[in-house]
């Protein structure tokens, strides 16, 4: 969610904490390439597109399978929040 932009996303994290997955977002009608990790305490942060025009996702995801944090694309000047489970 968030005021400029929104969409969805999706990400598989394997046992090494690694998560690869995509986003799309609404205002610029695309999917991108989501690479990122998840600590061992449950810190998520992945990338979306590029580092320089794409969008950081920040977070937490609990071992019941809810995930939420902020997302920010400050090329495109725009944030907002996300939130996820476990399917």
């Amino acid at each position: 969610t968030g005021t400029e932009d929104n969409g969805s996303w999706t990400a598989n994290v394997n046992s090494s904490g690694v998560a690869t997955g995509t986003a799309t977002s609404t205002v610029f009608s695309n999917t991108y390439q989501l690479n990122g990790t998840v600590s061992s305490q449950g810190v998520f942060v992945a990338t979306v597109g590029t580092s320089s025009t794409g969008a950081t996702f920040n977070g937490t995801m609990t071992t019941n399978g809810n995930a939420s944090g902020t997302w920010i694309n400050t090329y495109a000047d725009m944030n907002g929040n996300w939130t996820g489970s476990k399917q």
